[in-house]
């Protein structure tokens, strides 16, 4: 059975294991990750109490998200060429504009408050013009 991929925090946690496991110092392990020293601390307390495989996320509870990753990452790319790529009068990107894409592009309704949870995550601002 195949399981679901790795995130990148979990990749992180991984890695600060074997290097911890090394015997690599956790202030090192925190420069090299570029986390605090407190969550090398913690990361490594779970280990010792939960055991080996702890860098695993726990699954979050409630509704999945609407849009894949690999959805969020060509929204992404989509919102990068700009807003007259898509045949917008100005190169501003709106909330109203995005969901409009958003449904087109994926068929997925979004109010404007999610859109901006969306842009939000993927770290893009709301209503300026994207570079």
């Amino acid at each position: 059975r195949r399981g679901r991929p790795i995130t990148a925090r979990e990749e992180r946690r991984r890695l600060a294991y074997r290097w911890l496991k090394r015997g690599i110092s956790k202030a090192k392990v925190a420069r090299r990750l570029e986390v605090a020293y407190k969550t090398v601390w913690e990361w490594e307390k779970r280990r010792q109490t939960q055991g080996p495989r702890s860098w695993k996320e726990a699954p979050h509870p409630g509704r999945p998200r609407k849009l894949s990753e690999k959805q969020r990452k060509r929204l992404q790319e989509i919102l990068l060429q700009g807003a007259l790529a898509r045949g917008y009068a100005t190169d501003l990107w709106t909330l109203k504009r995005v969901a409009a894409v958003i449904e087109a592009e994926f068929g997925k309704e979004y109010t404007e408050s999610g859109v901006w949870h969306v842009l939000r995550d993927l770290g893009l601002p709301a209503q300026v013009p994207l570079p």
